[in-house]
């Protein structure tokens, strides 16, 4: 719901600066706060990918989640990460004054500007942060015989 300003004045007849400056920054946050409680969609975390050598790397930040609570998955022209991040502690929605920080479901799919190798695969998960290294495929490798039959069968 968007909600309009309106500049009061005290009692003297004179706009007050500072009680409209107060309103309007308790408005601002208060917006603020109010999209940040949807935990129904995923987290999307900060992640950066870069290729050095002809090998992908991807870092990506999941402060707060368990490993065991990621799921992985390369194929050949993207990665998928998907996880869980549990709250540490019990809070009633009521005893809470503010909260801000994300529990829930975290999910992420990066494409890659060419295929990669799925067998190269090493991924790690060191102090809250994902580091996924996976080599390119190198364009024009060496080709397979393939045996063509003449259509009978024998």
């Amino acid at each position: 719901m968007r909600r309009f300003l309106v500049p009061t004045r005290s009692g003297r007849g004179t706009m007050d600066p500072f009680s409209f400056m107060d309103n309007a920054m308790r408005a601002m946050f208060q917006e603020f706060s109010d999209s940040t409680q949807d935990n129904n969609r995923p987290m999307v975390p900060s992640m950066d990918v870069y290729r050095k050598d002809g090998i992908f790397t991807l870092v990506m930040d999941l402060p707060g989640v368990d490993k065991n609570d990621i799921d992985l998955k390369v194929y050949r022209d993207r990665v998928e990460v998907k996880a869980q991040r549990s709250a540490q502690e019990c809070l009633k929605e009521e005893d809470c004054a503010h909260s801000e920080r994300f529990y829930g479901s975290i999910s992420r799919t990066v494409s890659f500007p060419t295929e990669v190798d799925c067998d190269s695969v090493q991924a790690s998960y060191v102090d809250g942060v994902l580091k996924v290294q996976v080599k390119e495929l190198q364009a024009g490798g060496e080709g397979k015989a393939i045996a063509i039959s003449d259509g009978s069968q024998a």
